[in-house]
């Protein structure tokens, strides 16, 4: 009914009299399967189950490709010219909203697209589990402190930068402590 499947096959519970197959493990994806089985342990007429999970891990430094804008010659004046460079017809005159509605996204992103064009871009991939937005701004904020040390050298800006040193590592440590034990 919920397209799961019992793994254990074996008796596990045995007696003088009789042998029976009362314990279950229920599963809905052998692909994920590493192990299985029942071990005698000899102190009880119950026999121990077990099984183990195959563990998928991501691999690391894999890049992959984004889509994304480039803004490096976009200024909302080059955007406002361009759309009153762009031919829109009288909306009101159009029957059908979603006709309407089509034309001006198409002519919209016409002029986005030669003001901003797409590119595309390859990234580093980040699988790390641990790290999320926290910690990245927590770096930021770390990096900062230590551009404004290295300017100044003052006593206050070597201080706070220890803390944020600090801080970081902490983060780190508990992000990873609490994937841990999840």
């Amino acid at each position: 009914m919920f397209s799961l499947s019992q793994i254990i096959e074996s008796p596990t519970r045995i007696t003088s009299n009789s042998s029976s197959l009362i314990d279950h493990i229920l599963i809905n994806s052998f692909e994920k399967l590493a192990n299985s089985g029942v071990i005698d342990l000899a102190l009880s007429d119950h026999h121990l189950i077990f099984c183990t999970r195959k563990l998928v891990r991501q691999k690391f430094d894999i890049h992959k490709q984004i889509k994304c804008r480039s803004l490096k010659k976009y200024t909302p004046e080059k955007l406002v010219e361009e759309l009153k460079s762009s031919n829109f017809p009288n909306y009101e005159n159009y029957k059908d909203i979603n006709d309407a509605y089509s034309n001006f996204i198409s002519l919209f992103s016409a002029a986005i697209n030669k003001v901003a064009p797409l590119r595309e871009i390859r990234v580093k991939n980040r699988t790390h589990d641990w790290f999320d937005r926290d910690i990245s701004n927590a770096i930021e904020a770390r990096n900062e402190k230590l551009k404004t040390f290295k300017r100044t050298r003052e006593i206050l800006d070597e201080e706070s930068l220890k803390r944020s040193k600090a801080q970081v590592q902490n983060l780190i440590k508990n992000k990873k402590k609490s994937l841990h034990w999840k």
